[in-house]
């Protein structure tokens, strides 16, 4: 759990995201999951109707390649409202 809320926000502050970057995510099982979701509407208010299929839960990690320039909503739907969330926005170049 990070120590305070915008933990997240302030990891992603002043870095340049690009197609193609990778993420690695260390996931806990069953205490942790990690989903994208559709909005920053979602995304802030931790509502996990509007999660994209597939929700990674199980397992230890999650390795990810964003190909598209856009804002991708992650969030964990079990501590999202206590700021398990992330908000990466991936450009062009």
């Amino acid at each position: 759990m990070p120590q305070n809320p915008n933990h997240y926000e302030a990891w992603t502050k002043g870095k340049k995201f690009i197609k193609g970057d990778h993420f690695y995510w260390v996931i806990k099982e069953r205490k942790y999951n990690v989903g994208e979701v559709s909005s920053k509407e979602a995304y802030d208010t931790c509502n996990t109707t509007a999660l994209i299929p597939p929700l990674f839960e199980k397992g230890d990690s999650l390795f990810l390649i964003l190909n598209k320039a856009k804002i991708f909503y992650f969030i964990c739907t079990i501590h999202c409202s206590k700021g398990m969330k992330v908000a990466i926005d991936i450009k062009e170049s």
